[in-house]
């Protein structure tokens, strides 16, 4: 029998300069069975970075391969930000801009090759999706300091992200891609 959904709640002082939106946040995630603690802290991270935007977490988790990490829709229902974390399919991102206004990916790791693949496919509005990346290594960092209860402090200043915690400080960037080239 599959364990279930590991709970872990999340304490942030988020000031983000960049934005200018400063909140103190509180909430709850369900970390999937097969999802990796580097994943979980890059859709923590993406949260933060749009909380002013009244981003929600998906639900279902990865259970649910339809919906993205996390998004928001208008009164509605309809689709306005739709943000996913890791390297997803063409496909996935063809669709994902038919149905969002806005399609933002958060990736890690060797984005190079995801990239080159992707430049070669037809991919509805790819000059509107935003793609970033953040090291690898910032992500192993804070995974390795994970614990259920979690206290951070979360400063982002000209794309360069500050996240402290537990008396360690990490560092990292986040960079903007480019999916389509001239």
């Amino acid at each position: 029998m599959a364990r279930p959904p590991l709970i872990l709640s999340f304490d942030i002082e988020i000031s983000d300069v960049d934005l200018g939106y400063y909140e103190s946040v509180g909430f709850r995630v369900a970390q999937h069975p097969s999802e990796t603690d580097r994943r979980l802290i890059m859709r923590v991270i993406a949260w933060c970075l749009h909380a002013s935007e009244g981003i929600q977490m998906a639900k279902g988790g990865l259970s649910n391969g339809e919906q993205p990490a996390l998004h928001k829709e208008d009164p509605s229902g309809k689709m306005i930000t739709w943000i996913d974390v890791g390297m997803p399919e063409g496909a996935r991102l063809h669709r994902a801009s038919k149905h969002a206004d806005q399609v933002v990916v958060y990736s890690y790791g060797r984005t190079s090759p995801w990239l080159s693949k992707l430049r070669k496919e037809r991919i509805h509005n790819a000059e509107m999706i935003k793609v970033f990346t953040v090291p690898q290594e910032a992500l192993d960092t804070l995974a390795e300091l994970l614990e259920r209860r979690n206290q951070w402090s979360l400063l982002r200043q000209d794309d360069e992200l500050l996240v402290t915690l537990t008396n360690q400080n990490v560092s990292f960037p986040v960079t903007a891609l480019a999916l389509v080239t001239s």
